[in-house]
């Protein structure tokens, strides 16, 4: 018997020598083995603790998604005018005072315009101030004098109005704040009154706001003067305490968070503004974050 072992281990070296394709095959298939025994069970990596969802700090609280917004809200900027963008004084980021130019429309036609009722306006003064200067009814007739202060009148106004529309060919800021977004460039039309898109959007940055999203089936158990804190989606280790501002009294349809304006479901939620405290750095205007407002009643 163990004549015949050894005999069949030597045939099937000298098999294994003639080819040395099933050699290598048969080393293959043991390193395969080896590896699925020593390496191919390991333990999943632990997940990632910054990325799991934040826990409530609170024993009962109410939850809700909330808004990063300006809190001047974030503001629409417009032009009282149709017209070409001549000029752009602003970019995203920029830091603003109220009455900047934000942007110019082409203003050619309203100078020139400002500066023909200009001249006419030195005429009709030197009319008046001639007529002024005359007796009535002898060198000048009233009639007459009063059609000279009245044409000086008109041109004083209508200098005025030529004046108000070169001004608006200037858009200023309508307050102190951030600039979120310009969706204009210099050569652009802007003013049609059927585009509803905002040539500038902007907003006061200092301090940040938060429009909280209550579900309407919680509005209830919400407290003013109760404690709440933000969370950031991406790390729950980084939290802002909020200070009550106001509550909206109108609870509007629930938008989904699908990137469509258009989208509602039935749910209908109550919107609760907070001032966000501490170091904002971290954050950003339209970024979301995880809520948790401290209640005193349910769960």
């Amino acid at each position: 018997m163990a004549m015949t072992a050894n005999t069949n281990k030597q045939e099937i070296i000298k098999m294994l020598k003639r080819n040395p394709l099933l050699m290598l095959g048969v080393g293959g298939l043991l390193g395969a083995i080896l590896f699925s025994f020593t390496y191919g069970n390991q333990s999943a990596p632990p997940p990632n603790q910054l990325a799991l969802p934040p826990s409530s700090p609170y024993s009962k609280n109410v939850s809700g998604i909330g808004i990063v917004e300006a809190n001047s809200k974030n503001i629409s900027v417009g032009t009282f005018l149709q017209g070409i963008v001549a000029e752009l004084f602003v970019i995203e980021g920029s830091v603003v005072k109220k009455n900047d130019p934000l942007f110019q429309l082409d203003a050619r036609s309203a100078k020139a315009d400002v500066d023909i009722k200009q001249a006419d306006l030195l005429v009709a003064k030197d009319q008046h101030d001639r007529a002024s200067n005359l007796t009535s009814g002898t060198s000048i007739s009233f009639e007459e004098k009063q059609r000279r202060k009245f044409a000086f009148q008109r041109a004083e106004a209508e200098l005025k109005a030529a004046k108000i529309t070169l001004d608006k060919m200037t858009v200023q800021a309508p307050t102190d704040g951030l600039i979120l977004k310009v969706n204009t460039k210099v050569g652009e039309s802007v003013g049609d009154p059927n585009n509803n898109n905002a040539i500038i959007l902007m907003g006061n940055h200092v301090p940040l706001h938060l429009r909280v999203q209550i579900d309407e089936n919680d509005a209830w158990r919400f407290k003013t003067n109760t404690k709440a804190t933000a969370f950031l989606k991406s790390n729950k280790d980084i939290h802002f305490p909020l200070s009550f501002v106001r509550i909206e009294p109108y609870a509007s349809p629930k938008q989904q968070i699908s990137g469509d304006v258009q989208e509602f479901v039935d749910t209908r939620i109550v919107n609760v503004i907070y001032k966000i405290d501490g170091d904002t750095s971290k954050i950003y205007i339209g970024q979301q974050l995880d809520v948790f407002i401290e209640t005193d009643v349910g769960g």
